[in-house]
């Protein structure tokens, strides 16, 4: 029982950071490689802003998809729809953990995640953060890059331990 406690108090962390518009397969396949590897449980955060919502309608109206003031439900929709994906994605990837023999533990985060990051990677002892960067649709572009792109840079500065970006095509 001691030596598993020593175990798991030593165990390598690897932390996959993964959004709604910076989720793709290549990632998730280097991060379950390295943790494998490394025999390092891999923790899964997945990011759901709750300006996304805001910055899809805003931009369906602008583009004439929804003429006037679209409803506060529609709003809720898209929130409650990157939600569902967000909770399927961190299935896909326990199970695919679960298949490659990696310790897994996944995740939601909201909005203010830099800080949510740096205090669980030094909560944790996360030795290494895995950040997506994938090329996005025009609909999302501007925004985006300005949230994450600031954030990103944000969270490199604050993070006790180094954040490697993998750039997905």
């Amino acid at each position: 029982f001691d030596r598993a406690i020593r175990h798991l108090a030593t165990m390598k962390k690897i932390l996959l950071v993964l959004t709604s518009t910076r989720r793709g397969p290549e990632s998730i396949r280097l991060a379950l490689a390295a943790a494998q590897s490394q025999g390092a449980e891999l923790v899964v955060a997945f990011i759901l802003d709750d300006h996304v919502p805001t910055a899809v309608i805003e931009r369906i109206t602008e583009e004439g998809w929804i003429g006037g003031r679209p409803s506060q439900q529609l709003g809720e929709a898209i929130a409650k729809e990157f939600a569902l994906q967000a909770t399927a994605k961190l299935k896909d990837v326990e199970q695919l953990a679960q298949q490659s023999g990696v310790a897994t533990r996944t995740l939601l985060l909201h909005d203010d995640w830099v800080t949510q990051i740096v205090d669980l990677a030094q909560q944790e002892g996360i030795g290494q953060i895995l950040f997506s960067r994938t090329r996005r649709s025009n609909v999302l572009t501007n925004f985006v890059g300005r949230f994450f792109g600031s954030s990103l840079e944000e969270l490199k500065k604050k993070a006790p331990c180094p954040v490697v970006v993998i750039s997905e095509h």
